[in-house]
């Protein structure tokens, strides 16, 4: 699915440099000690905190947000049925197994894609904070510890996770095919539904090979079933991961303020560089370059995409710290819906080739992703687990590392987090600039569709 191309809007300037005579503004640039000429590529007549060489180049890397890249292990990544279809079944209570949550019970749009939860709340209490999906189509690896590599698989996770929404894959053909319009939609987008009412009917409801246990009911009836039939449930069950995926390729960050801010540098436009106050401005200095924020909050999405020991304690403190990166690898080489398995698009490309590559390296103890930064100010609590309430706390923590967990014996100190010794104004800086972040968000992403097809995927058909 190919997103819409990124808006210029031109806000109306919120304050009194653009409407000054040309004089004036020439004497006010030699008074204001927070505002100055910018690098030679800007004319003189424009008025914004000055960024060095590195800092302004930095700058005009993070915008705008681009296109969500082709993924080969989907090719149904990019169709807008399947999206269509997957936004439907993104808001769909019917995918658990209590009848009550959805994928966007812990993703919610009301609140940035996640849910203002330190830690996920299904159908049980998880481990970690739900991280906002803004962008999730650009991410090389999905969750915090990265534990999954293509965003179907990551899609498919929760869905039989007991403390997410429990339920099970032939729950999950059961549901498609009792309801008309679910069967509809699939047809559309994969073809024929492989299974009649009463063939689904006959399957038991709680069969899954994913239990952790392998004493339990549900690993038993899943060997119960015939290899053919396991297989089609099999089928079902990523088709529907695929679906879900293409829709959450389409959630891709809106235009924000710094965007306009930079389209302003570009063309030359006081109005549009006025979309950063001067608060904001200076934050955005401090960020791409002394406080070196940049160096893993980097590109259009403010991540670097990689894994990081920040040091943050454990929400609870009478827990030991996560292992992080380091226990999500042997996950990833085990799982049976990764990129190199034969359910993927693509299992011999570049993604599959990467992965089986990884080795679980002492430093990746404790490491978690880094993430989009993107939306950031709707996103709170923040951190793995949610242990930091508001940005200021954030901001807080790499300024002073006061609380801190020490480099243990399984961490290798990372020599970009040092403490920043930050003033209270930069704080409040960064503060604003992170806050210039958040564009507004479309109604088309707020909620499930009318129906699980669109009029006009059924006319193509």
């Amino acid at each position: 699915m190919t997103p819409p191309p990124t808006p210029s809007p031109t806000p109306p300037p919120h304050n009194s440099h653009s409407t000054l005579p040309r004089l004036l503004s020439v004497l006010l640039a030699g008074t204001l000690t927070a505002v100055s000429l910018a690098q030679s590529n800007t004319p003189d007549e424009l008025h914004r905190v000055a960024l060095s060489e590195g800092e302004l180049a930095r700058t005009l890397r993070a915008s705008p947000v681009p296109a969500v890249a082709a993924d080969p292990t989907n090719r149904h990544a990019d169709d807008p049925a399947a999206a269509h279809f997957g936004r439907w079944l993104f808001f769909d209570t019917r995918l658990s197994s209590s009848g009550g949550i959805s994928c966007s019970t812990c993703h919610d749009p009301a609140f940035g894609f996640s849910d203002e939860k330190e830690v996920a709340i299904g159908e049980g209490v998880g481990t970690f904070n739900s991280p906002h999906i803004w962008g999730a189509g650009h991410s090389r690896w999905l969750f915090w510890d990265g534990r999954s590599e293509t965003l179907w698989n990551q899609a498919l996770g929760p869905i039989e996770n007991t403390v997410e929404m429990g339920s099970a894959r032939t729950a999950i053909v059961q549901v498609i095919a009792r309801d008309d319009d679910l069967r509809a939609a699939y047809d559309r987008v994969f073809g024929p539904f492989p299974f009649s009412l009463e063939e689904a009917g006959a399957l038991p409801a709680r069969a899954t090979p994913i239990t952790g246990d392998p004493q339990s009911m549900s690993l038993m009836l899943w060997d119960m079933i015939e290899a053919s039939v396991r297989e089609s449930i099999n089928e079902v069950f990523v088709n529907i991961g695929k679906a879900i995926a293409a829709f959450e390729r389409t959630i891709n960050p809106p235009v924000a303020p710094f965007d306009i801010y930079v389209q302003g540098i570009r063309e030359r436009d006081q109005a549009k560089i006025d979309a950063l106050s001067f608060s904001a401005q200076r934050g955005l200095k401090l960020f791409m370059g002394e406080a070196r924020c940049h160096f893993c909050h980097s590109g259009p999405l403010f991540t670097d995409g990689e894994f990081h020991n920040t040091r943050v304690p454990p929400l609870d403190p009478d827990t030991s710290p996560h292992e992080g990166r380091h226990g999500a690898l042997p996950k990833l080489a085990a799982d049976g819906f990764g990129a190199a398995s034969r359910w993927s698009d693509d299992p011999d490309g570049p993604r599959a080739a990467i992965t089986e590559g990884l080795l679980a390296t002492q430093e990746l103890w404790g490491q978690f992703k880094t993430p989009s930064l993107r939306q950031v100010a709707t996103t709170a609590p923040y951190m793995h687990q949610g242990q930091f309430p508001t940005l200021r706390r954030v901001v807080e923590h790499y300024s002073t590392f006061e609380g801190a967990l020490p480099p243990g014996h399984h961490a290798i100190p990372d020599p970009l987090l040092e403490p920043l010794g930050l003033s209270a104004a930069q704080i409040d800086d960064l503060i604003a600039f992170l806050r210039s972040l958040e564009g507004e968000v479309g109604e088309e992403l707020t909620g499930p569709p009318e129906r699980p097809y669109s009029a006009k995927s059924l006319l193509d058909q």
